[in-house]
């Protein structure tokens, strides 16, 4: 919207003239016969205009802060592509809206500080009340954009928990095959088994059973003492020192 001013009137320009946009409220006004509006000048028109421009993104703010809140609740349940699109499409539209409002911010600035001859000092600190809500939309832009942030980084961090509980739970069963393939190894290795030097219990007839048994027993040993270190259960025990 590009709006400029002169003295007794003002022009503005829209790209779409259609009904229910932010104007309508302005124009309710003229048709009821406000006497604010028909009564002042054309600076207190300018002030009206650009209010109900402003106040237009409030309803928007609004709906993109309550899809946040729901993609937050959905994120800490669980964050798919399409959520992590979503939000990715959320910030986006913050940003859009930043674009559009901060120069909107700086031109309502400078309308209520300098000195100006079509701008009356009664109508100055109307546009002090516009200043104040395009400071309002800009922090409320951030803190949409922030908290979209923090979603994406919490997304990564229970990612990435989720890869290192993966590995860890490979890690140890890798770890408790190790001695076990160590032992089939060993055993599995043929010598002259007449030899006095061979490996024992390769003629015994409880050889077999015992073996297993031995490679369970060191199965059950080590998952004892991951349990006992809390590196297997939730509810295992800290290190101790």
């Amino acid at each position: 919207m590009y709006k400029r001013q002169g003295k007794g009137f003002v022009l503005s320009f829209q790209e779409a003239n259609k009904p229910g946009d932010s104007f309508d409220r302005v124009r309710d006004r003229i048709r009821k016969s406000s006497p604010a509006i028909r009564e002042k000048s054309a600076d207190y028109l300018l002030y009206a205009l650009m209010d109900a421009a402003i106040d237009a993104y409030f309803p928007l703010l609004e709906n993109l802060g309550e899809q946040l809140d729901e993609l937050e609740n959905a994120a800490m349940q669980h964050m798919d592509p399409a959520t992590m699109r979503r939000l990715h499409q959320l910030r986006r539209e913050f940003l859009t809206v930043r674009r559009a409002a901060w120069p909107l911010r700086e031109a309502v600035g400078v309308l209520h500080r300098d000195s100006m001859q079509l701008v009356t000092d009664s109508t100055r600190v109307y546009f002090r009340d516009c200043y104040d809500h395009t400071v309002q939309i800009i922090d409320l832009v951030e803190t949409g954009r922030e908290l979209g942030t923090g979603l994406m980084e919490m997304h990564l961090t229970m990612a990435s928990h989720r890869m290192n509980e993966i590995m860890k739970v490979l890690t140890i069963i890798t770890t408790i095959f190790i001695p076990l393939s160590f032992i089939a190894g060993i055993y599995g290795m043929n010598f002259d088994t007449t030899h006095p030097l061979n490996m024992p219990l390769l003629r015994w007839k409880y050889g077999y059973i015992t073996i297993i048994g031995v490679m369970a027993l060191i199965a059950a040993v080590m998952v004892y003492l991951f349990w006992r270190n809390g590196w297997i259960a939730k509810s295992g025990r800290r290190n101790r020192k």
